[in-house]
């Protein structure tokens, strides 16, 4: 199995791993409230968690076994760090781990300095966490007993700013005080002046793109998440001349930013719940998930819960937007030629679908094409966005997990997952016209999908890729 980039040393620090050491040890000392909030996820045998946490408790994690074990769907309040780890950022040996990720956090951080600091660029959403290099965890020594960043932990001076920082609520608002949204890109020039012509045409997309994100409108309407979001995706195209900034990539982006920060705020919330009086703790879980946020449940189904960045240490925001950023970029790599001149990427994803449907469901192919209806049409976002906008949140998740778990050979699961929807909805699509045909797969009906949904579609996913070795 090709990997992404796991033969050589990757970046991200043990916090995760900290966490899921500490919470074997702890038991139920964490106490009742916070065991209801971050249950395993019921999806997946007791034994599959059992496994991945043995897994990643290891001094030197086997890999192999690990992307095994996330095909089948990765526990919650683990899949930040697995993540990590199969894509490449986290290396296998945990005491490699601390260093690395405070050398790949300097250097995201470096580049924002370079890139948009020193350029003079202004944050128009409001976000706190943004700026020069001060106060990141790299600037710590690793002897340094105060330095809890790394570990998703609180320090005693971020304590004392608690009750601000819940009971702040971030927007993105313009540079005149307007929110920036679809119909009011006031201040989306903002700070430009020193750029060239070829970086601010970027930049402004960026701003006028980020308030239309595929993601819920509690989180776009967050400050730290529209300053989050423009940094990264700036700093990939700049650094990526070839591809550059492309409309639909900006989607991507948001499942590392929130599976990053789920993860911190699981900790922040045990934390709190331990040391705050009673009635600090009713409004801290007034600012953080609900009580079904990540249970895992059998469907996804359940409405998203809700929770403000702004509460998390800017210290531990800063880490999160790092880390979104590597990950992100071992994401998008391997399908860079999706975003390059005449994204040709798109186009061989697109005729690999057509071509597995023709042999898997002629019926179809001769249906689709009687009625007029070109695979282009309706698959080209499928391939641009790598299905985001065709899943609920945490089913995409899920698909993720899978993906990851394929190494940098999932460009070729991402076909056979895209033929077996087709396959899966072959019924409806038989039945319809022009017009229907386009309508159900431009909006696919799986808001009430379930996990068992998604697993099928995987396993037909993965018989259409074992009978087309050459997609590999």
């Amino acid at each position: 199995m090709a990997e992404f980039g796991r033969n050589t040393p990757s970046n991200r620090g043990g916090d995760e791993h900290s966490k899921i050491n500490s919470q074997s040890q702890q038991g139920g000392n964490a106490g009742q409230h916070h065991q209801s909030e971050f249950r395993p996820a019921s999806f997946l045998s007791e034994e599959s968690i059992k496994k991945q946490k043995q897994l990643l408790t290891m001094p030197l994690i086997d890999l192999d076994a690990l992307a095994e074990l996330a095909w089948d769907g990765v526990n919650p309040p683990f899949r930040s760090v697995v993540w990590k780890l199969l894509l490449g950022y986290l290396p296998p040996l945990q005491s490699k781990q601390r260093v690395t990720v405070q050398k790949k956090r300097k250097q995201y951080w470096g580049y924002v300095d370079e890139l948009i600091t020193k350029c003079g660029v202004t944050d128009i959403w409001g976000g706190s966490q943004g700026g020069d290099n001060r106060g990141s965890d790299s600037d710590h020594s690793d002897n340094d007993s105060s330095d809890n960043s790394n570990d998703g932990s609180l320090g005693d001076a971020e304590f004392a700013t608690l009750s601000v920082n819940l009971s702040a609520k971030g927007t993105p608002l313009a540079a005149n005080g307007a929110r920036l949204s679809h119909g009011d890109t006031s201040g989306v020039e903002e700070g430009m002046k020193q750029l060239t012509e070829s970086n601010r045409q970027t930049l402004r997309q960026i701003r006028i793109d980020i308030p239309r994100t595929h993601c819920p409108t509690w989180l776009v309407e967050q400050g730290e998440f529209g300053s989050m979001m423009e940094r990264i995706l700036y700093v990939w195209a700049v650094r990526h001349p070839a591809a550059g900034y492309v409309q639909g990539i900006n989607d991507l982006l948001v499942p590392f930013i929130t599976t990053f920060a789920e993860s911190y705020i699981e900790s922040f919330l045990q934390m709190t719940h331990r040391h705050m009086p009673q009635d600090s703790q009713n409004l801290q879980h007034t600012a953080t998930p609900s009580s079904n946020s990540m249970r895992g449940v059998k469907g996804a189904e359940e409405d998203d819960h809700e929770y403000k960045l702004g509460i998390l240490p800017r210290t531990i925001l800063r880490d999160i937007e790092a880390d979104s950023y590597w990950c992100y970029s071992k994401f998008i790599d391997v399908i860079q030629d999706n975003y390059t001149f005449a994204q040709k990427g798109v186009q061989m994803q697109v005729r690999a679908v057509e071509s597995i449907i023709q042999t898997r469901c002629p019926d179809l192919s001769l249906h689709l094409k009687k009625e007029g209806i070109e695979f282009l049409q309706f698959s080209f976002r499928w391939m641009n966005c790598v299905l985001v906008r065709e899943f609920p949140r945490k089913l995409y998740a899920r698909l993720l997990d899978a993906y990851f778990s394929k190494g940098t050979e999932y460009p070729a699961l991402h076909v056979c997952v895209c033929a077996a929807l087709l396959y899966r909805f072959k019924d409806d699509l038989l039945g319809s016209d022009f017009q229907d045909c386009l309508m159900t797969l431009q909006h696919l009906p799986t808001d009430k999908w379930t996990f068992n949904d998604m697993n099928s579609l995987l396993q037909r996913s993965y018989e259409f890729l074992s009978q087309r070795p050459n997609l590999s």
